[in-house]
């Protein structure tokens, strides 16, 4: 079935003019505030006053956000929010209206290879990136039953775990090979400077 059919896709907050830091006002997730890896960092997501009205819908936990536009068309899971937030025009707001399919199921379907050819082939514009509501709201989405859904994000979980800890690992090797390559360097000046 169709995205739409399951949920509701609405641009993000109108903002006219740049985005100021506030002591008052409302949360605003950015760009900056998201990554394909990392889903929705909170740590730099600032505070600003709205310049107009509220939006129709304030950002709820299990919400997506999807990143229109940029090289890199990517969805992430809205957690952990703690009070009034919105999101940039850069994302589109989906709020899922259909109990049968999860949040991180979805998440998970949106990034995955066939989601991400069909917004290729979509997306207008070349460095740059553009989605249009549309195209996101004809993508095909498959609802498989509950349990098979949260099977799938488990292995999705196990699988962006083991990647991180071998990520680690490589990093960790690296380095080892970093000293020994300093240590012998500086072995040879001692040697070259006794035989001096």
């Amino acid at each position: 079935m169709k995205l739409s059919a399951i949920a509701s896709v609405s641009a993000g907050y109108a903002f006219r003019t740049t985005i100021k830091p506030s002591d008052e006002g409302v949360l605003v997730i950015q760009m900056k505030d998201t990554g394909q890896k990392e889903g929705l960092v909170w740590d730099d997501v600032i505070q600003t006053e709205l310049p107009g009205r509220a939006p129709k819908a304030w950002l709820e936990n299990g919400d997506l956000l999807f990143l229109a536009r940029g090289s890199n068309n990517y969805s992430v899971c809205v957690k952990d929010i703690a009070e009034e937030t919105v999101c940039t025009p850069h994302f589109f707001h989906i709020r899922i209206t259909d109990p049968a399919i999860t949040s991180e199921f979805l998440n998970w379907q949106i990034n995955q290879l066939p989601a991400q050819n069909y917004i290729n082939e979509a997306a207008e514009g070349q460095e740059k990136q553009n989605i249009r509501r549309t195209v996101l709201e004809d993508l095909n989405i498959i609802v498989p039953s509950i349990p098979k859904q949260n099977e799938i994000v488990e292995l999705n979980k196990l699988l962006s775990h083991e990647r991180m800890i071998y990520e680690e690992m490589t990093k960790n090797r690296a380095e080892l090979m970093d000293a020994i390559a300093l240590k012998l360097h500086s072995s040879n000046e001692v040697e070259a400077n006794d035989a001096h």
